[in-house]
């Protein structure tokens, strides 16, 4: 438990159950008062939301609520010092989602968590002071050693407000009322990546470790510098995109170690190369297959090194003459794409720990504060555990099944090779002194310190804690009888929907709804405002707790603990009996003990200086007057509460009762007017924005348009009330469809509408042409389509929609008008299970559009950066007019599918495996897949070189398939014959090994090997055998089957068909055909 010494946060205030209870809550506010705002509890206020957010909150529940726990998500469940802690700014955390969302549900993901900011703080200032202290696991019980003491009595502490909840009303906490979505695309593009600002600031400390530790060992690598690094099991798996994107440069870097390689193994002087003597073989090239070594017996190790080197570079040919990637690069894209599966992984088993966490409850007297136990950690666990599964085993068999798996051909050859040389050394062995080292890097660093460390964590703490809630549970019941009003007859959190701890969480929330800027800070906010989701007295520390105009309103009885074990009874607010308020956290020269608070012993410190020196605070939980720096009162507005108070003309302040309450609005005591979510103010200028803000004005309700109109002519009541259209959201942003502009509604000198006549131009269209794009250096044309769906603002585009190498990329768009110019932002996203390539996640690019009118019409797209221009004509791709659907599936040099047939024996294959997995209904998944419509099954024979995936028919076409197996893969054939009442099927005097096929008709299609219409299973010889069928009607369903194995040798395979005799005439079988294109191999993109 040694990592405990650096930090993991447990600390969630309000459990995670609860945080989800809150946002339903909201939700149903904001629903009630018409989706205009929410209403303060017990108040007549009501704070005003934008619509956008309003909508995002009542449209998108399931994403909402995920935001609720989102904070208590991430970095992983259980470990949340990123997200909360004082050193990583948590609220402008909240700020840099809201501001990366591009859908409604991810904006009402990101909202989520600044309800999750607002109810921790003030939830926090109550736990806290039942706990003695901000969680941590190096507690003052210890003396500030590693301990689960605190940690225990935070989850007790949480736990009992949750089942205050649960008796309250039970309901709100079955299966319905707690199902949340995780939208992980958005998660990996903030959370896990490199270039996002919630990253950047989540993990600022713990990468400033790594490069610490990356400066005292530059020729390390990246697991010595992790395990160096001092880090914590949350920084850990806060560093995943790191490790991920180190790793990855490694791989690259390989390329360029082989070739210095080859270089030093080739130069006779040097030892090596003076050893080993390398000539030109026949062809006369160096660096070629052939080439020749003077000491082969004398230095096998050397020679086969050489020559596995040579060779992985080599491009591979398939029996057509085309070329396919190198052995090299098939092996490392292989790993790499391994290596990209990681961090998705890793957000599932976060979706799956939080769906278990936040399992429904009942009021059964049971202890719910940590539900949790080894088996549900394993369970979730699976999607990292099965990810790790893939990865290769890094011994020299290890590396031998890899190249036999993804090269079987060229591992073949090679094996061959030295076979003929007399050289004991296989493949695996050379292989292994390349890519072992790496991954050796990706298990340590990712499967050991990340992932294992968590699970490390997740047990050790649920063992704490059955050991030590019962005396945790005994202390806090005593502390709220304590705290029960003197006229009540019991305490708050037995009337909890009527307590201050209910009431100012939700009043907080909605303060921060209106105006994100009340949780946030400009400069630093350790020593300016509110700095942490976990510590006492943040509320105080929020623009809420500064402004007294603010304060009254959301906090009315004050900001003292007692306030929020006091409730409401029938209309009488019954003050609790506490009179000591939360613990200042200051050290003042004991670790065991908090000291006077002061400017001294409140200065931010960290736990090993505190270790050093125990003077200082560690958690920042103190007041706003014991701090140096902290900000006075901003004079924010937030829409629906009192405005700021006036400042006299010379700019003095306003006579406030608060010290630093100060700045003004208008110096003549006018309004202060202010988007929600954004800082207030007021000025002249409004009025115009207010007019040019009508002109986007579409589909909007009467009341919001009503609304907007008052604002902008004068701003709220003597209350300070005010509405206002759309507020909060930039002018160029999404615009619905389906209500025209009129003519009273646009100046008439206001020019066109540039976004708008796009938007319409747009909004279900779809457009399509051949486009040429790099490709790994090389300009492929291929067929694309673009779709557009202008209402959610989303781009779709879909590469070879019929096949081969079809793929889906999904954008969301945004269209600008800067001084009269219009470009285009796109950003890429990866829905759940999506073949878009994980390196294109959050890619970001700008573009001019323009549509050409014709018939058909014409998009022209532009990339801004690179210039390169692409021109679609309006209409979709034209799918094939006949042919069969062909499904390509590759399968390992071991496992079921192999073993079945082409590792099996004459007499031991079975065909089950095998069909089952051509089908896709194995539990054994594809190593890779494609598929095509319009194809036949042509010949199948080796030729220029080894016959592969790119051979089949339809396969090569519009730049080919991605695929470049050459062995080890089925193709499953389906469609349906036209025919005269006469079917004969056979396969030509061909010679074949290892291989089979099975052809099935009618009924039978879907069938298993007995009820095949034609089987050719034989491991060698030669079979011409005709079948014949004599279906009913005009047309016949078929269903065709191959299985070629990595030992198919000098197989020739050509299957055909006769529609008149059986003898013929012949043609390839799927002529004529014609297929119904699936909606599950060819889905939509929106």
């Amino acid at each position: 438990m040694a990592f405990l010494l650096f930090g993991t946060n447990v600390a969630e205030a309000y459990t995670t159950r609860v945080h989800i209870m809150l946002a339903n809550d909201v939700r149903r506010n904001l629903i009630a008062e018409g989706g205009v705002g929410l209403r303060l509890q017990g108040s007549d206020h009501v704070v005003l939301l934008s619509s956008e957010d309003s909508e995002a909150i009542m449209e998108e529940p399931l994403a909402f609520r995920a935001g609720a726990v989102g904070p208590d998500n991430l970095v992983f469940p259980a470990m949340t010092d990123g997200s909360h802690g004082v050193e990583q700014d948590p609220y402008r955390q909240c700020e840099s989602l809201y501001e990366a969302a591009l859908t409604r549900t991810e904006r009402a993901y990101a909202l989520g968590c600044f309800l999750h900011g607002a109810t921790d703080a003030i939830a926090h200032h109550f736990v806290n002071a039942f706990t003695g202290e901000t969680f941590t696991l190096t507690p003052l019980s210890t003396s500030r050693l590693s301990s689960y003491h605190n940690v225990v009595g935070h989850i007790v502490t949480e736990a009992t407000i949750q089942e205050a909840f649960v008796e309250t009303d039970a309901a709100r906490f079955d299966a319905g009322q707690l199902e949340h979505s995780l939208p992980q695309d958005f998660i990996l593009r903030t959370y896990f990546a490199l270039d996002s600002a919630v990253w950047q600031r989540l993990a600022e400390h713990p990468n400033a470790k790594l490069e610490t530790a990356r400066a005292a060992d530059p020729e390390g690598d990246i697991l010595d510098w992790a395990q160096n690094a001092g880090l914590g099991a949350w920084e850990q798996i806060a560093l995943a995109p790191v490790y991920v994107d180190q790793v990855q440069a490694e791989r690259a870097a390989l390329r360029t170690f082989i070739e210095a390689e080859i270089a030093d193994m080739q130069d006779p002087s040097s030892e090596r190369g003076g050893e080993l003597g390398v000539a030109a073989g026949p062809d006369g090239t160096l660096g070629t297959p052939d080439d020749t070594t003077a000491c082969t017996s004398g230095c096998p190790s050397l020679a086969a090194r050489y020559h596995v080197f040579v060779r992985i570079l080599q491009p591979r040919l398939d029996a057509g003459g085309r070329e396919l990637p190198s052995a090299f690069d098939a092996l490392s894209d292989a790993i790499g794409d391994q290596l990209h599966g990681f961090l998705p992984a890793l957000v599932q088993v976060i979706a799956n720990l939080s769906a278990e966490l936040n399992s429904p409850v009942a009021a059964d007297g049971e202890d719910h504060g940590f539900d949790i136990d080894a088996s549900i950690v394993s369970a979730a666990f699976e999607p990292v555990t099965d990810w790790a599964d893939t990865l290769v085993d890094t011994t020299s068999s290890g590396f031998d099944g890899l190249a036999d798996t993804i090269t079987p051909a060229w591992y073949e050859d090679l094996s061959l090779f030295f076979q003929s040389l007399g050289v004991d050394i296989t493949v695996g062995n050379v292989l292994r002194v390349l890519f072992g080292p790496l991954l050796d890097q990706i298990r340590e660093t990712l499967v050991t310190e990340v992932v294992g460390r968590a699970q490390v964590y997740l047990e050790e703490l649920k063992s704490a804690y059955d050991e030590e809630n019962e005396s945790w549970h005994l202390a806090v019941d005593t502390m709220l009888a304590d705290s029960t009003p003197a006229d009540a007859d019991g305490h708050a959190l037995e009337r909890i929907l009527d307590s201050g701890l209910y009431a100012y969480s939700l009043d907080l929330t909605a303060a921060a709804f209106g105006n994100h800027e009340v949780l946030l800070v400009d400069g630093d906010p350790i020593a300016q405002g509110p700095a942490s989701f976990d510590a006492s007295y943040t509320h105080e520390w929020t623009q809420i707790g500064r402004c007294s105009y603010l304060r009254d309103a959301v906090f009315p009885h004050g900001t003292h603990l007692a306030a929020l074990l006091s409730f409401d009874l029938a209309g009488t607010w019954l003050d609790s009996a506490l009179s000591d308020d939360s613990p200042a956290e200051c050290h003042d020269g004991d670790l065991d003990r908090f000291g006077d608070p002061s400017a001294e012993t409140c200065a931010f410190t960290t736990l090993p200086e505190l270790l050093e020196n125990p003077v200082g605070s560690v958690s920042r939980a103190y007041p706003p007057e014991h701090g140096e720096g902290a900000d006075g009162c901003q004079g924010l507005t937030v829409p629906g509460l009192p405005e700021p108070p006036a400042v006299e003309p010379d700019g003095g302040p306003g006579a406030t009762g608060d010290a630093g309450d100060t700045t003004p609005t208008s110096d003549d005591g006018g309004c202060g007017c202010a988007t929600p979510g954004h800082t207030g103010g007021s000025a002249p200028w409004l009025l115009l924005v207010g007019l040019v803000g009508l002109l986007a004005l579409r589909r909007r309700r009467a009341g919001a348009a009503l609304l907007a109109l008052l604002f902008f002519v004068g701003c709220g009541d003597d209350d300070g009330d005010t509405a206002m259209m759309d507020a909060g959201t930039p002018m160029d942003s999404a615009v619905p469809m389906d209500a025209p502009m009129t003519d009273a509604e646009t100046p008439t000198d206001a020019g066109p509408d540039l976004r708008q006549e796009l938007l319409e131009a747009l909004d279900g269209t779809v457009w399509s042409g051949l486009q040429a794009r790099d490709e790994g250096g090389a300009l492929v044309e291929r067929a694309y389509e673009q779709h557009f769906d202008a209402g959610e603002l989303r781009w779709g585009e879909i590469r070879n929609p019929y096949g081969p190498g079809r793929q889906r990329v999904l954008r969301t768009f945004n269209p600008s008008v800067m001084d009269r110019e219009l470009t285009v932002d796109s950003t890429v996203m990866i829905p759940t299970g999506w073949e878009t390539p994980e390196p294109l996640r959050g890619r970001r690019d700008t573009w001019t559009f323009e549509v050409v009118d014709g018939d058909p019409r014409q998009l022209v797209l532009t990339d801004t950066e690179t210039g390169i221009e692409e021109t679609y004509a309006e209409g979709a791709w034209p799918a094939p007019e006949g042919g069969l659907l062909a499904e390509v599936r590759v399968f390992g040099s071991t496992g079921a599918v192999y073993d079945a047939y082409c590792g099996a024996g004459f007499s031991s294959w079975e065909d089950g495996p095998v069909l089952d997995f051509a089908r896709g209904t194995s539990a054994t998944l594809p190593l890779a897949e494609d598929v095509a419509a319009g194809t036949v099954l042509g010949e199948w024979a080796d030729g220029v070189g080894t016959f592969a995936v790119t051979d089949l028919d339809g396969f090569a076409r519009l730049g080919g398939t991605e695929l470049s197996a050459q062995a080890n893969f089925t193709v499953r054939y389906t469609g349906t014959l036209s025919h005269t009442g006469h079917l004969s099927v056979r396969e030509e005097d061909d010679s074949y090994r290892r291989m089979a096929s099975w052809v099935f008709v009618g009924g039978d299609v879907g069938g298993s090997r007995g009820s095949a219409l034609h089987e050719i299973y034989h491991f060698t010889g030669d079979d011409d055998e005709t079948v014949s069928a004599t279906p009913t009607g005009d047309s016949v369903d078929i269903e065709v089957i191959v299985v070629w194995c990595s030992t198919a040798g000098e197989t020739a395979f050509t299957l055909q068909q006769s529609l008149t005799s059986a003898s013929g005439p012949w043609e390839t079988v799927g002529t004529g055909a014609t297929a119904a294109l699936d909606a599950a191999l060819f889905p939509p993109v929106l």
